[in-house]
């Protein structure tokens, strides 16, 4: 009976820790694969900024060389976008 228990005791101890090493094992690669993830997103939102600054640098030039070509035509438009934007906002005041 000793014997059988002790083969029991053996038997659980060798499944818990090969458990254990399944576990960690799973657990490692569960960390590499999120490491990986990461890598990947941080280098695709990496080049999104990139290619939104270049976008957003090239509007720039292209609107700062409108506005030196006709600086009347500028003042113009941006007075009328501001007055348009005080008649929306004193409507919705309104309501």
């Amino acid at each position: 009976m000793k014997a059988l228990i002790a083969q029991l005791q053996h038997t659980i101890e060798v499944l818990a820790s090969e458990g254990s090493e399944q576990s960690l094992s799973a657990g490692r690669r569960l960390r590499e694969r999120a490491s990986e993830m990461t890598e990947r997103l941080r280098a695709q939102a990496g080049d999104s900024v990139s290619q939104v600054r270049e976008r957003m640098d090239g509007a720039v030039v292209q609107a700062q060389q409108r506005v030196a070509e006709s600086p009347l035509k500028a003042v113009g438009l941006a007075a009328a976008i501001g007055a348009l934007i005080g008649l929306l906002l004193a409507t919705r005041h309104r309501e």
